[in-house]
C-alpha cells in the first residue's frame, strides 16, 4: 500500500499542532524504527491564541526530530475545525478529512484516540469520533478490499498518567492481559527507546512550553509509553 517505491505508511491522526510530542512519541519512533514511513494528520493549525503559523513550523520540526519527512505532515487549516476548549467539531468533517488523507496515502495502519482523548479535550474527542465516523462509512464506500487498521491510544487514569517510567511494567501487563482476552494482534504497546529525542520534539513546540508542559515532560507517561487497542 502507499505510493510506488515508499515503504508501507502508517497514518497518525491528532488534533493539534504538539499532539505528537506530547502522546505519541513512543509510537512514531517505535514505527519509524520498524522502517513504516509514519504519515501526521494533524486537524488544526493550533491558532487558539493567534500563533497558528508559528505552531506550524514548530510541528514540522518536531516531526523532523521523531523521523518524520515534511511532505508526510498534513497540517488542516478548516474554519470548521479551529483549536480551542469551546470549539465544537463536527465528525463528518472530520471523517472528510481522515477518508481523503487515507486515499491519497493508503496507509495500512491508522492510528489516533480513543473514547477518553488522553486528556479528554474536546478537540481530541472529536478526533475519535470523526475517525470512527470514517471508519463506519468506509466498508461501502472504499474501493479497497480491505481496510487500514485502526489502533487507538489507550487513555488511562490520573495516577498512571503522571507515573512517567514507572508505569511502563503495569503498561507491559495490561497489554499482555488484551492480548489474552483479544488476540494476540489486538493489542500492542510501544516503550520510548529514546526518550531524549522524544523530549527534543516536545521542546520544538517552544511556544507551547509552559511550566505545566515542562513537568509533563518530565512526569508523564504518554512520553515514556504507549499502549494502544485495535479496532475491530
Amino acid at each position: 500500500m502507499g505510493e510506488p517505491g515508499l515503504a508501507e505508511c502508517a497514518l497518525l491522526v491528532t488534533a493539534h499542532p504538539d499532539d505528537e510530542a506530547m502522546f505519541w512519541a513512543p509510537t512514531i519512533l517505535a514505527l519509524v524504527e520498524q522502517g513504516l514511513r509514519v504519515a501526521l494528520l494533524c486537524l488544526s493549525t493550533g491558532n487558539a491564541d493567534g500563533l497558528g503559523q508559528l505552531r506550524s513550523r514548530e510541528l514540522y520540526r518536531a516531526c523532523s526530530l521523531l523521523g518524520m519527512r515534511r511532505q508526510d505532515v498534513t497540517i488542516v487549516d478548516d474554519p470548521q475545525l479551529q483549536d480551542g476548549m469551546q470549539q465544537r467539531w463536527p465528525a463528518d468533517v472530520v471523517a472528510e478529512h481522515v477518508a481523503a488523507a487515507v486515499q491519497r496515502l493508503q496507509p495500512s495502519r491508522v492510528y489516533t484516540f480513543d473514547a477518553g482523548g488522553v486528556s479528554g479535550h474536546p478537540n481530541h474527542l472529536a478526533v475519535c469520533a470523526g475517525v470512527l465516523r470514517w471508519w463506519a462509512a468506509a466498508p461501502s464506500s472504499s474501493s479497497s478490499a480491505s481496510l487500514p487498521q485502526l489502533w487507538q491510544l489507550e487513555t488511562v487514569g490520573l495516577l498512571r498518567k503522571y507515573a512517567a517510567l514507572l508505569d511502563a511494567p503495569l503498561a507491559w501487563a495490561t497489554t499482555a492481559l488484551q492480548r489474552q482476552r483479544r488476540g494476540r494482534g489486538q493489542a500492542a504497546w510501544h516503550l520510548c527507546r529514546q526518550p531524549r529525542r522524544a523530549q527534543q520534539a516536545l521542546l520544538a513546540h517552544s511556544s507551547q512550553m509552559v511550566w505545566y508542559r515542562r513537568l509533563w515532560l518530565l512526569l508523564s507517561r504518554y512520553m515514556y509509553v504507549n499502549t494502544l487497542v485495535r479496532r475491530l
